[in-house]
């Protein structure tokens, strides 16, 4: 009978503390997304900025889902799940890609004075 009350107490213990920790998780999980969609977000703009400085081809390779990728009037915007970023980025620009999932390689280049952008994923 002991035992019986022992094996019920650890289990009691171990369920309450698996379901604990699934709770914290759960939660952590969707800060986790916006710092990893913030941290995209950034590569994206310091690649562009860096084809613009150093006049060169910039390759950047992500795994992208649901994202976006526009610029205008010098100022690039991101937009990755449904975390939103714009930068400037010194150059006149004029590109628009939408829904990109996948992993994709993005090349920014800077050819005559203008910021572009080549994607493929």
């Amino acid at each position: 009978m002991v035992e019986l009350i022992e094996y019920v107490i650890v289990f009691a213990i171990s369920a309450g503390v698996a379901g604990a920790s699934v709770m914290l998780v759960d939660e952590a999980l969707p800060g986790l997304n916006a710092v990893a969609s913030a941290s995209t977000s950034d590569q994206l703009a310091g690649a562009a900025r860096l084809a613009v400085v150093e006049d060169r081809n910039v390759t950047v390779l992500a795994p992208l889902r649901d994202a976006a990728v526009s610029c205008a009037s010098g100022s690039l915007s991101v937009s990755v799940g449904s975390d939103s970023r714009s930068y400037e980025v010194g150059l006149p620009c004029s590109f628009d890609f939408q829904g990109l999932n996948g992993a994709c390689a993005l090349v920014f280049s800077a050819p005559a004075q203008a910021l572009q952008l080549e994607v493929a994923c």
